[in-house]
């Protein structure tokens, strides 16, 4: 995924034109997808929302764990509303620069988890102080 951000080319591969004309088709219909919520939201955020409400023992503790929740839904359908103006501001030059940049970063990162995975199972290759 990191690699094909970094060329700012969709991964889209069609076999027929059928998949192509299907596809031009599909973009006008919406759907509601149930599982786009832990797919927004990441397994990070959704495990973290688990632990911090078990831990919760107080109402105090439970209202700011809700107010904190909607806060965020908010943020994103903020974020999410203005996707499109936003696009439109910066054109497709800055979308791919956008892409670019993000990409560089989720390649640090699985880099970074890689490393870190290799010490952890090869204790030998670790760094040393």
């Amino acid at each position: 995924m990191a690699i094909a951000m970094l060329h700012a080319h969709p991964t889209r591969a069609y076999h027929t034109t059928e998949q192509v004309i299907q596809d031009e088709e599909g973009k006008h219909s919406v759907a509601v997808v149930p599982l786009a919520v832990p797919l927004v939201a990441g397994p990070g955020a959704v495990s973290t929302v688990i632990l911090y409400s078990h831990q919760a023992t107080t109402w105090f503790d439970t209202a700011f764990l809700v107010l904190a929740s909607l806060f965020v839904a908010l943020a994103l359908w903020f974020t999410l509303r203005m996707a499109e103006p936003i696009s439109r501001v910066l054109g497709k030059t800055g979308i791919n620069l956008i892409t670019h940049l993000m990409g560089l970063v989720l390649a640090a990162v699985a880099v970074e988890f890689i490393t870190a995975g290799l010490a952890e199972l090869l204790p030998g290759l670790g760094v040393r102080n």
